[in-house]
């Protein structure tokens, strides 16, 4: 098992070279690691969800705070911290799904094909 910062990589050919391109020992770089983003990428429902609570909640605290309601505004404005830093959390954890799905099956797949060559 060799290491992701260095050591004989087999998408890099065993060069083991950091920021290095995965490509193959012959130069070439495989389709399935660059998969078209329409037929990948995919919108999580509760990250959308909270955009819009915290938007909500935003344009709630902007209006208490024109109406005067000092204390009701602060509360929705500490509401709003809440919901935008879920709202954060799971656009990272969504995120780190994906790229792993994406990347992590390519790579797999391509180290299958170079072993049966």
């Amino acid at each position: 098992m060799t290491s992701r910062l260095g050591g004989g990589s087999p998408l890099i050919g065993g060069g083991g070279i950091r920021g290095a391109p995965n490509v193959a020992p012959d130069g070439e770089i495989p389709e399935e690691m660059f998969p078209s983003p329409s037929s990948t990428y995919k919108r999580n429902p509760l990250v959308i969800a909270g955009g819009l609570l915290t938007a909500g909640v935003l344009v709630g605290g902007l209006v208490a705070f024109r109406n005067g309601n000092q204390n009701i505004s602060q509360n929705m404005m500490r509401t709003r911290v809440l919901f935008q830093g879920a709202t954060v959390a799971l656009m990272l954890a969504s995120s780190g799904v994906s790229v792993n799905q994406i990347f992590g099956n390519a790579a797999a797949k391509f180290q299958q094909q170079q072993q049966n060559k």
